[in-house]
């Protein structure tokens, strides 16, 4: 495969289906053969019965469709000046009688190469941060910012297997707002988020390094505590439940917790499985 930046290559007339085999042979993407789509590379073999400045009118407009950098064009009797008029970075000209290797070496030398590799590369970052901005979303709750019941899930997947690996264990505590429906009828659902959020907070501030929560339901949280058997977690839980009940929040609202607690050593064979028993309370 080409070292060089992979690119978008649309092509427009009769392209040798070698010129075609060699293109993605060197990692290249050819788009649009019946037609230019967006591409990086705009490749045009004019027809011998139209004449030059026809052939240089109709790219025009097939350069504004495509929005490529490089227009490359198969041809030999043309003059490169006849092209370089046109809105493009760059123009290149190869034999219709070239080798399959000489017509990709002219595509991936051509003027303003560069700088269409650079945009390239920089659109394939772009759509790789715009996946890893979609995974991150997908385990957010998008009204107050915490994590949700994916990333849970997630962590206790990780942890599960860590744990089967090094002969360890894990503990999952699940907090519940006992008066979540109390407080979401006398104070709103905004004062409800608002006092949640500070609990998140709480606990982000309690909590070690190593410890992972989440709000996991309206009325829910929960805390991975890696290295932390059943009991170890239950001292934690309750010393919990003791600090933030005593906390009054915003509006005089005051938290009724229940916690229960599991840990790893039960042989849970899916997170799935362990948080349900403790969402169930069978601790």
């Amino acid at each position: 495969m080409s070292e060089a930046t992979p690119l978008r290559v649309s092509c427009r007339g009769e392209l040798a289906a070698g010129f075609l085999g060699a293109l993605e042979a060197a990692g290249h993407q050819v788009v649009g053969e019946s037609g230019p789509a967006e591409s990086d590379v705009l490749c045009v073999v004019p027809a011998a019965e139209v004449g030059v400045d026809a052939a240089v009118d109709s790219v025009k407009a097939l350069l504004e469709s495509s929005g490529a950098g490089i227009l490359l064009v198969v041809d030999e009797a043309a003059s490169l000046d006849d092209w370089r008029g046109l809105d493009v970075d760059g123009v290149a000209r190869c034999s219709a009688n070239a080798s399959s290797a000489e017509f990709v070496t002219r595509l991936e030398s051509a003027p303003a190469l560069r700088r269409v590799s650079t945009l390239a590369a920089i659109r394939e970052e772009k759509l790789a941060l715009t996946r890893q901005s979609l995974e991150v979303i997908s385990m957010v709750d998008l009204r107050t910012g915490l994590h949700n019941r994916r990333f849970l899930l997630n962590g206790v997947t990780d942890a599960l297997a860590a744990a089967r690996r090094y002969e360890r264990v894990f503990s999952l505590c699940r907090l519940r707002v006992t008066n979540h429906a109390d407080i979401l009828k006398t104070h709103g659902e905004s004062v409800m988020l608002e006092v949640y959020e500070f609990v998140a907070d709480y606990l982000a501030v309690r909590l070690r390094s190593a410890d992972i929560e989440a709000w996991v339901a309206q009325d829910a949280f929960a805390v991975i505590l890696p290295e932390t058997d059943a009991d170890g977690a239950r001292v934690f839980a309750t010393r919990l439940v003791d600090e933030i009940q005593a906390e009054e929040f915003l509006g005089g609202v005051q938290l009724q917790l229940h916690a229960t607690v599991v840990d790893s050593s039960r042989g849970f064979e899916s997170a799935a499985e362990m948080v349900q028993v403790v969402e169930r309370g069978d601790t």
